[in-house]
């Protein structure tokens, strides 16, 4: 298995950590000691949409800049998942460093997300 780094951009199949299990794009952004990162989601539930408090944890990434993208999505900053090293084979790509810098923005300023988090994620 190659060496899983930071801002790596993997696709998971069946992920064991939606309900129920589906297919899923995820950003790793740290490790604790396992690879940590956030969802990549098609789209902005209207829960999201409607709070003005969540809604700035939620930021969009460009399809134009990552190719293995089929259309602009969302990476989901509030909600670190830990995922094992065995379900991070199908490596996609790395995320572009607009949207690095953009979720590091949403990370610094995302009410939700845990300190022991934000400090890991650099």
């Amino acid at each position: 298995m190659a060496m899983i780094q930071a801002w790596q951009v993997y696709f998971i199949y069946n992920c064991r950590l939606t309900d129920p299990p589906k297919d899923k794009f995820v950003i790793i952004t740290c490790f604790n000691p396992n690879p940590c990162g956030f969802f990549i989601n098609t789209e902005l539930t209207q829960f999201t949409k409607n709070s003005p408090r969540l809604r700035p944890c939620h930021i969009l990434i460009a399809a134009i800049e990552h190719p293995f993208l089929q259309y602009d999505s969302w990476v989901d900053c509030q909600d670190v998942k830990s995922f094992q090293e065995a379900e991070l084979f199908s490596l996609r790509g790395t995320v572009s460093a607009s949207t690095k810098q953009a979720v590091l923005n949403a990370v610094e300023i995302c009410p939700v997300l845990r300190r022991r988090f934000k400090n890991l994620i650099k």
